[in-house]
């Protein structure tokens, strides 16, 4: 759990469903003194879409230096290993084992949190697979655990004036207080006592100014820190963002998309928490002392009585957040689940009424709805309870000052007039002591909002984007793009290798060249890794070794603007935006001339069905274009052959086009001598390539080439596919 001390084990949530594993290692290792991230873990592990298994995750903790065994036992043995272990749930999941004691079996579920299991529970979802682990020879701790605070102030650390103005704010606040306290006294001791009523003018007169000073303090805070939750939310949204632009395509593959937007909305909240209860924690802090030392300077008894009083309140509500963390962490994670099912839903709503299926995303939907919503009522309990206590703890005191400074008044160790000011001191002590509990459960509900957004701010950008400004350096060091000579290769892979996770490799020491001008066709069967080959070329994906140079240098070298105006990869999946005709191939680049939109229309083909449907001013719909599956992949076409990019990387984007078309297409690429690497399974694509690698998923690789491309007439036939499988 993020927050104070190490009583516990740490909560690590999952953001996906695949990342219980890793979860589950980082919360053990965490338990042992090693502190490491979930994205950590997820590495090590091998994490994929597909999940973990049980021997991934041995395999990442023993590379931590932990000696791991994996077990079969019964529930009534579980005592009997060392904790925390994992256990393998359900078939389709694992969970944390953190105590037995007894029949009180506790897990951490990294989908929902702690809670204990009942005996029926355990017997029907315990698997009998544990994985123990204890540290090994070479095991070292290291790390720290998430502090609360810390991470807290480092999102404010481009507002120290605000933060310093609320804690000056708070201080004076002391002043009124202490100003009001002795007003009281003299009132009371003056007014009534000694019955001097020309003091009755001066004495309200002092209350007012009082009061009103008070009232602009208070108003001037809100003020300020209204202005800091606005600084500060838009700050953290807006880098949050910026971030979110440069991060590997793998970290949207393995979260829902809608989940991951409602994070980038959390800036507010958690400028609302550094603006409001973390700035004003320590002020209160002072507040409180101040007024305790001028009770305990009064009378020692009740400010002794006052104090136990407050830390009593404190100690319990600090035992309360725990739980309010847990319980905020566990919904927002369900919440975030809710909006990603919904915004997923309704992009592929076509599907699910072609489908006739409607009520399976409404059942799905209203499944998460009622989870996040039980979710928010334990939440809304704990809240109320929360909020009782420092109500409860400011009557207490008020009793308690009254009835035992009466006593004292009655035995003669205390005055009259020193009493009423100690009431008035006590009522005052009670607003910050109250204030200082609620702020502190609210930092503690802050833990998931932060944990979640943390996640999308310390995942590392993508390795292969080069962010810096600048132009790339050619091989002997010296600035400007390398030239394209018809000898030098515009793609070159030295012994590339890829698989997923810890899978074997898809395919392994791949070296090959393509040359200014030359059409490769990359062939076979689905699932061979075909567009993931595609996707390495594109410098979209990182190998798993060796390297791909683009015009004689690697593609981290090149600035990403500039490498991206060379290198073009167009998927199979076409995206439309809900925009016009015009921003749907400029993608809102205002350099880009509508005589160059209509050229590269031109060259797919696609001109009169524009000016058919109404020109480039033509408005599309994301969810229904007007244009059909092949007049979408030729808009999707245009929009790269705009740029007029060196090298053109296609993953099936002729698959809905019938065979006219495509030769056309082709023949037009050919024709302006555009680079070309297309990922295919049709044959007729394949013959106006001029040499096809061969994937097989096992590893091996074939290159085969033609020797003439002149025209289709006189050109070399290509083997059959299966010809191809054959020879492999």
């Amino acid at each position: 759990m993020m927050g104070f001390g190490r009583d516990r084990t740490r909560i690590v949530l999952q953001m996906e469903a695949a990342e219980c594993g890793a979860a589950c290692l980082t919360m053990v290792l965490s338990a042992h003194g090693k502190e490491i991230t979930l994205e950590e873990a997820r590495a090590r592990c091998g994490t994929s879409r597909d999940g973990v298994d049980a021997a991934s995750i041995m395999r990442a903790a023993t590379s931590y230096n932990m000696d791991v065994k994996a077990i079969r036992i019964d529930p009534a043995t579980l005592k009997d290993i060392p904790l925390p272990a994992i256990l393998h749930w359900n078939f389709d999941h694992f969970v944390t084992l953190e105590a037995v004691k007894g029949d009180r079996i506790t897990i951490i579920d990294p989908a929902s949190g702690r809670r204990l299991v009942q005996a029926d529970e355990l017997d029907r979802s315990m698997t009998g697979l544990v994985l123990a682990m204890v540290p090994g020879e070479g095991f070292k701790k290291s790390g720290q655990r998430p502090k609360l605070v810390s991470s807290l102030l480092e999102q404010a650390s481009g507002s120290i004036d605000g933060l310093a103005i609320v804690f000056l704010i708070g201080v004076l606040g002391v002043i009124p207080g202490l100003v009001l306290a002795g007003t009281v006294e003299t009132f009371a001791d003056y007014v009534i006592g000694q019955q001097r009523a020309n003091w009755l003018f001066f004495t309200l007169l002092a209350l007012a100014c009082t009061i009103i000073t008070q009232a602009i303090l208070r108003g001037l805070q809100e003020w300020v820190v209204s202005s800091l939750r606005s600084k500060i939310g838009v700050s953290i949204a807006a880098k949050a963002f910026e971030h979110a632009l440069f991060l590997p395509l793998s970290f949207f593959a393995q979260r829902n998309p809608g989940e991951v937007t409602s994070r980038l909305k959390i800036g507010s909240e958690i400028g609302g928490l550094v603006a409001g209860p973390l700035a004003q924690i320590l002020p209160n802090i002072l507040v409180v002392t101040a007024y305790l030392s001028v009770v305990a300077f009064y009378d020692l008894v009740l400010g002794s009585l006052i104090a136990a009083i407050s830390l009593l309140n404190l100690l319990v509500l600090i035992r309360l957040s725990r739980h309010l963390a847990d319980a905020n962490r566990y919904h927002d994670v369900l919440e975030g689940r809710v909006n990603g099912i919904a915004i997923a839903g309704f992009m592929a709503f076509d599907s699910f009424r072609k489908m006739g299926r409607e009520d399976l995303l409404a059942s799905k939907w209203l499944a998460a709805e009622e989870a996040s919503l039980d979710a928010e009522q334990r939440l809304g309990i704990l809240r109320t309870i929360a909020g009782l206590g420092p109500a409860v703890a400011t009557m207490v005191i008020s009793i308690c000052v009254l009835s035992v400074g009466s006593l004292r008044v009655i035995d003669g160790q205390l005055d009259l007039n020193n009493l009423l000011a100690l009431q008035v001191l006590a009522s005052l002590v009670a607003g910050p002591v109250a204030a200082l509990a609620s702020d502190y459960c609210s930092l503690q509900e802050a833990a998931g909002s932060l944990l979640r957004m943390q996640d999308l701010v310390r995942h590392p950008c993508d390795g292969i984007v080069n962010r810096h400004n600048g132009e790339a350096r050619s091989p002997d060091g010296s600035l400007g793009e390398p030239n394209a000579r018809s000898e030098t290769a515009i793609l070159k892979l030295e012994n590339v290798s890829f698989g997923f996770g810890s899978n074997q490799d898809l395919f392994s020491n791949v070296s090959l060249q393509l040359h200014p001008g030359v059409m490769t066709a990359v062939v076979g069967s689905s699932g061979t890794g075909k567009s993931t080959f595609a996707r390495i070329c594109a410098g979209i994906i990182s190998p798993r070794q060796g390297n791909v140079l683009f015009k004689g240098q690697t593609l981290r070298a090149w600035p990403h603007e500039t490498l991206r105006r060379n290198l073009l990869y167009v998927p199979q999946q076409v995206a439309i935006f809900t925009a016009s005709v015009r921003d749907n191939i400029r993608m809102w680049d205002e350099d880009i001339e509508d005589d160059q939109i209509m050229d590269a229309l031109e060259r797919v083909q696609l001109s009169d069905v524009v000016h058919g449907v109404g020109g480039l001013d033509r408005m599309l719909s994301s969810q229904y274009p007007c244009f059909s599956g092949g007049e979408s992949q030729r808009l999707a076409l245009a929009r790269a052959l705009v740029r007029r990019p060196s090298l053109l990387i296609l993953d099936e984007v002729t698959s809905a086009l019938d065979t006219l078309s495509e030769k056309q297409i082709l023949s037009t690429l050919r024709d302006q001598k555009t680079t070309i690497l297309i990922v295919t399974h049709r044959l007729g694509t394949i013959r106006h390539c001029d040499q096809q690698l061969t994937l097989d998923g096992l590893g091996l690789t074939v290159m085969s080439r033609r020797l003439s491309m002149q025209d289709d007439a006189n050109a070399q036939a290509l083997p059959a596919y299966s010809d191809m499988r054959d020879a492999v």
